[in-house]
């Protein structure tokens, strides 16, 4: 494509194809959080909490995750559940359909 304007002494050249790629190749951003609380008194007393994320950073040919939850239960004050879990993961585009994939989780509870 070739640009022309009246205050530009010479006309400028812009290499479509070249700026589609810049483009693509620009790092895009996800995140999702989400949490939960129940309670409830009575006969039984109950706590429950729940937590989770998930972060994702995306370029053209990469993708990097990581994320986790966390969930803990109450019943009369004694701690009936109690685990969380951690994960990050790799991914590499080979082409639209092929791709690698690196990840590993850590457990609690």
């Amino acid at each position: 494509m070739k640009l022309k304007a009246e205050q530009v002494a010479e006309s400028v050249t812009v290499d479509l194809a070249r700026q589609d790629d810049q483009s693509q190749a620009a790092l895009r951003t996800n995140l999702r959080a989400n949490a939960g609380f129940s309670m409830t008194a009575g006969n039984t007393d109950t706590q429950d909490i729940y937590t989770d994320a998930e972060f994702m950073a995306r370029s053209l040919q990469n993708r990097y995750t990581m994320g986790g939850f966390y969930k803990r239960s109450e019943d009369d004050n004694v701690k009936t559940e109690y685990k969380g879990l951690g994960y990050l993961k790799y991914d590499h585009f080979f082409t639209k359909k092929w791709y690698g994939v690196y990840q590993c989780h850590g457990r609690a509870g």
